[in-house]
């Protein structure tokens, strides 16, 4: 939702450089970003339901660090300067 919202200026401001050319691929709809960015969530999502059926320990330990990073970098992207 927001690589759409922002889509006038996410190339601009994208530090990945396969994301940067995957938005340069399309940059009216930005398809190939988000099938990736879908793809992507949908891939650890499965991974993190197979690890948490097999070893409930060590999927809460994992789901814990990815929820760390994941926050700090919501707060990196939201306060850095551009």
């Amino acid at each position: 939702y927001l690589v759409k919202v922002y889509s006038s200026f996410i190339l601009d401001i994208e530090r990945n450089p396969i994301c940067a050319m995957l938005i340069r691929l399309d940059q009216q709809y930005l398809s190939y970003i988000v099938a990736a960015k879908s793809t992507g969530t949908i891939l650890v999502l499965q991974a993190l339901t197979a690890l948490f059926d097999w070893r409930r320990r060590l999927a809460l330990t994992v789901v814990t660090g990815v929820t760390i990073f994941q926050f700090g970098l919501l707060v990196y992207l939201n306060t850095a300067t551009h």
